[in-house]
């Protein structure tokens, strides 16, 4: 078990006459830490008679005249003291540590818990924290029990909203621009501001001059009629037209037209004598 000694500069308590003070080279645990004023009280030592006021005796006569109070310690007048086995002869005492150095930190994301071991600098010892005690929590009967607090009571419906609607604005940002879940209302008024320019648009185009107007009418009167229809004395006349402009080209070019070769030609050509080279 680990202790605390204090030192010759501790101010627990007057020097005795002629000695070192009364407390020097004590091993005690310590009891409370004041980080605020840097001093720690101890467990059993620097305990000191009070003499208790007159004021306080008149009121309550069955009080004592000393009380026992505990004194406190500045961090800097104790030493950490740890029991170290000597390799050499074996014999294990207790050592004053100087000097401690921090392991690894363990850590627990989910509960904040972290922790880490202490080592004598130097070698390769380490020092355990000191034991916590456990405080005994008394159940009452007005406490609510564990397995109360653990039952799911809780039954989603699909007819109310699982979230509060504060709630859900936190979780899903309520003006991002990759919403893809809006409101009913929000919906009926973005669909009234589109039929509504919908409705100018049409409003603008209804809106024509008489020249406008008049061609309107003229498209709507051929795209009933639909497309025409070529009769045989029309096609007749087309005919004439491109035989007597084929003529007309001809001519200008300085050709004339190849008719149709008789077949007894061909025939002839084909049943001939091939040439040779010589001929």
């Amino acid at each position: 078990m680990e202790g605390y000694r204090p030192t010759a500069d501790s101010l627990n308590g007057p020097p005795a006459p002629d000695g070192p003070p009364p407390n020097l080279g004590k091993i005690d645990l310590i009891n409370h830490i004041d980080l605020n004023n840097g001093v720690v009280e101890l467990k059993t030592l620097g305990k000191f008679l009070t003499v208790v006021p007159d004021v306080h005796r008149k009121v309550d006569p069955s009080q004592p005249p000393t009380s026992a109070a505990t004194g406190t310690l500045p961090i800097s007048a104790i030493r950490l003291v740890h029991p170290l086995t000597d390799p050499v002869t074996g014999i294990t005492r207790d050592v004053i540590v100087r000097s401690l150095t921090a392991g690894p930190v363990k850590r627990h994301r989910a509960t904040g818990w972290k922790a880490w071991t202490r080592y004598i600098t130097g070698l390769n010892v380490a020092v355990p924290w000191p034991e916590r005690e456990v405080v005994e929590r008394v159940d009452h009967p007005a406490d609510t029990l564990r397995a109360a607090v653990e039952e799911p009571t809780f039954v989603p419906s699909l007819l109310a909203c699982p979230l509060p609607d504060t709630l859900i604005d936190e979780l899903r940002n309520k003006y991002s621009k990759f919403r893809t879940r809006h409101e009913l209302e929000y919906v009926q008024r973005k669909e009234a501001e589109a039929s509504e320019k919908k409705a100018g648009r049409v409003t603008a185009a209804s809106m024509l001059t008489p020249l406008q107007e008049f061609n309107r009418q003229q498209r709507d009167v051929r795209r009933a009629r639909g497309q025409p229809m070529l009769t045989e004395e029309m096609l007749e006349k087309v005919g004439q037209v491109i035989a007597r402009n084929k003529a007309a080209a001809l001519s200008a070019a300085g050709v004339s037209e190849v008719h149709e070769t008789p077949a007894q030609l061909l025939d002839a050509a084909r049943d001939g004598p091939s040439p040779t080279a010589q001929q």
